[in-house]
């Protein structure tokens, strides 16, 4: 290849980093492409499937607590 008066050899199997630009560059149309395939089927499988909340709780009260609880919840049982 030359540039200007300067002849630059590559060996057999070297990528110019300027060819492979300029190859990107003239296929740009086809990386828009599958990128934007790619974008759309990403939201729209995101849309589309059914979404699933889950959440657990434990709650464990005081032994005071749970003593004077169950001791007011008879009183009334009793009043009533």
């Amino acid at each position: 290849m030359e540039h200007g008066s300067t002849v630059l050899v590559r060996e057999p199997g070297e990528i110019s980093i300027r060819e492979l630009l300029a190859d990107t560059w003239r296929a740009k149309w086809m990386v828009l492409a599958i990128v934007l395939i790619f974008t759309l089927a990403g939201a729209g499988a995101g849309l589309l499937i059914t979404k699933k909340y889950r959440a657990e709780i434990l709650i464990s009260p005081r032994l005071g607590d749970a003593a004077n609880h169950l001791a007011r919840s008879g009183r009334r049982r009793q009043a009533g």
